[in-house]
């Protein structure tokens, strides 16, 4: 009988023939790094393999750092990966050394990894290099798990936009996300200079979510993504493995910071708040409520005027609100359907009759919401900023913080002060208030 080698609880001869687990690939993460105990067990391989030095050593061992947390985060599945050194020289790779190819057939040689050579199919797309751990390897690093690796953007601003291309595959008209380039202005750098400072605070600390008895390590790192240009949305976002803000605001009542509870503080209708004060006025009441006052109706009156600000015209606001009326459960649809609510168009009417201060914002163009993002994340900047100058950890959600209760009302206090820093003009020289909620286990 032939003897097969056990890699990670799959046999190595059946993960190269089982086309199905190679198709399982996870794509390769460049923004993925090693814990800080792992890197010096990357070190110590990287010089035990001789790896290609030279002058760029520096970023060859972060490149190895990173090809490393990709094999070890989910080693029950293939990374797939492109092996053409031109796709490491592109515009978001440019952290990443061409060297990885190189690294790659290197651990291969010392039996340290599996690998499925990609191919090009003509009229398919290409199969990309799929590459996996073995046992070789797993046994050399205290941890081989989520918990073994961090999220680690090497740009901490960046700006997207949205464009149309033709596929070359089928030839029919698609839309891609695409990054672009931008001007290194004081602002960006001021940017850069705070999320550096909050990441590394939150990198240092234990941030952890707690479900039953298993203790998941959390993804803190910030990163700023406006849309089309600098001065358009730029709203903080966590990203990659394992990130707080992928959880319920339920679930985010389980973080602890250091082995503390947390608690987390919100602007209440933050936008609509802001857009009253852009025109001078210091509202008073529930922008969301105001329409219908029934608890149960303010989730779907909440959802139908964010829309409001964010769509380009009432026909687009109706469609989203719909999409969002059919993913909620049925429970919730009847819950809506017993106070008469179910068809959007009627409330968007009342809302922008009760809103007419501010009605011309509405279901006017996204330009409205990007720019209420971008106003958001400078009051959310500079929050941070204030907690990170003391040295304290501190968690954001767009318009939310989370911080060790210890420090719920100088949180509670800060997001006042930047609110009204934010919304100050020469005639409203105090600024104006906007309600903040707390939350926190009880």
């Amino acid at each position: 009988m032939r003897r097969t080698k056990w890699t990670g609880g799959v046999k190595e001869n059946k993960r190269l023939k089982d086309g199905r687990w190679l198709n399982k690939a996870t794509k390769f993460k460049p923004k993925l790094s090693l814990s800080n105990e792992n890197k010096k067990v990357a070190e110590m391989l990287f010089d035990s393999l001789e790896m290609e030095r030279g002058y760029t050593v520096e970023k060859k061992l972060q490149t190895f750092e990173r090809l490393l947390a990709n094999l070890l985060r989910d080693n029950k599945h293939p990374v797939r990966i492109s092996m053409n050194q031109n796709t490491w020289s592109k515009y978001q790779y440019k952290n990443i050394s061409g060297a990885i190819t190189n690294q790659i057939h290197k651990l291969r040689k010392h039996k340290l990894i599996g690998m499925k050579k990609g191919m090009h199919i003509q009229g398919k797309p290409a199969r990309e290099t799929r590459i996996w751990a073995n046992t070789s390897l797993l046994k050399l690093f205290p941890c081989a798990d989520s918990n073994a690796v961090r999220w680690d953007p090497f740009e901490l601003v960046e700006v997207w936009t949205k464009e149309r291309v033709t596929s070359r595959y089928n030839g029919e008209q698609i839309t891609v996300r695409k990054q672009i380039s931008y001007t290194d202005t004081a602002e960006v750098r001021r940017i850069r200079k705070i999320l550096s400072k909050v990441n590394k605070l939150n990198n240092e600390a234990d941030v952890m979510f707690i479900e039953g008895k298993k203790n998941l390590r959390l993804n803190t790192a910030l990163i700023a993504k406006f849309v089309d240009k600098l001065t358009q949305g730029g709203r903080l976002y966590t990203e990659g493995i394992s990130y707080y803000q992928g959880l319920s605001s339920t679930d985010r009542q389980e973080i602890t910071i250091n082995g503390k509870p947390t608690v987390e503080v919100d602007y209440s209708a933050l936008h609509p708040m802001l857009l009253y004060a852009a025109k001078g006025i210091q509202y008073r009441d529930d922008p969301y409520s105001v329409v219908n006052d029934n608890p149960i109706a303010r989730p779907f009156l909440k959802q139908i005027l964010l829309r409001m600000i964010n769509c380009r015209n009432k026909h687009d606001a109706m469609s989203s609100s719909g999409i969002w009326w059919s993913q909620q459960k049925k429970s919730e649809k009847n819950a809506l359907d017993d106070i008469g609510l179910i068809d959007s168009r009627p409330l968007i009417e009342k809302f922008m009759e009760i809103h007419k201060p501010i009605a011309h914002y509405l279901c006017s163009g996204k330009e409205t919401g990007l720019r209420l993002m971008n106003k958001d994340s400078k009051i959310a900047l500079d929050v941070l900023n204030h907690f990170a100058k003391q040295n304290i950890s501190i968690l954001c959600m767009h318009d939310s913080f989370l911080v060790d209760k210890t420090f719920a009302d100088e949180l509670v206090s800060t997001m006042r002060k930047m609110y009204r820093k934010h919304t100050k003009t020469l005639e409203y020289v105090n600024g104006f208030r906007c309600k903040i909620k707390r939350s926190d286990k009880s």
